[in-house]
């Protein structure tokens, strides 16, 4: 049996052909699309691996020492001032930059090594903190802090009184200058200072 020839079978072998290659084409694309999302799929499961793997070992580590950073004194090592008030000469772990370990920043500190673990955000203070709102919207004085108590304690005294201990502060820490902590210390210093001060009330006679 002689199989058909000519043109129309060498075009229909032609579509043949194209039509299994676009099939072909479609497959391929997919697959790719399928291991783009699997890759990230992967990406996202990695993060969320070693974030579980750095909480674990948090747990199981000991608790770090709270710090302040007194000076750079070369490239490895550093004057940090311990909260609880002893200073140390101290080495810093190689992922921290350490060109954002300026002075006055503060620092977490290894308790066996001594050594700067990680770089700790800004000291707020609590009543500061307080005053924040996500979304301002109708909202009542006492919904961000309140504060009477502080508004009529403080006097100009009282203000003197909290550059003057934010000034010693920074003289503690052996610094020329003063930090925003310094202000933020010497206002709880001298709020508590008001608190232990006596009140005269005037009543009609």
């Amino acid at each position: 049996m002689v199989e058909p020839t000519g043109p129309e079978v060498v075009v229909d072998e032609r579509t043949k052909a194209l039509n299994n290659y676009r099939r072909k084409l479609a497959e391929c694309r997919d697959i790719e699309q399928k291991l783009k999302d699997l890759r990230k799929k992967e990406s996202e499961m990695t993060k969320q691996f070693d974030k579980s793997e750095n909480d674990i070992k948090s747990l199981q580590s000991v608790g770090q020492i709270v710090g302040e950073v007194l000076k750079q004194l070369s490239e490895e090592k550093f004057i940090v001032k311990a909260t609880n008030g002893p200073r140390y000469v101290v080495g810093c772990r190689r992922s921290i930059n350490k060109e954002e370990l300026k002075q006055g920043t503060r620092v977490s500190l290894d308790m066996t090594t001594l050594t700067i673990m990680r770089q700790l955000p800004r000291e707020v203070d609590p009543l500061v903190y307080k005053m924040s709102h996500e979304d301002p919207g109708n909202i009542s004085y006492s919904d961000v802090g309140g504060l009477a108590e502080q508004i009529h304690g403080f006097s100009a005294a009282d203000l003197r009184n909290v550059c003057t201990e934010a000034g010693m502060f920074a003289i503690r820490a052996e610094r020329e200058f003063v930090i925003d902590e310094d202000f933020m210390k010497a206002v709880r210093k001298v709020g508590d200072a008001k608190r232990l001060e006596t009140k005269l009330d005037y009543k009609p006679v």
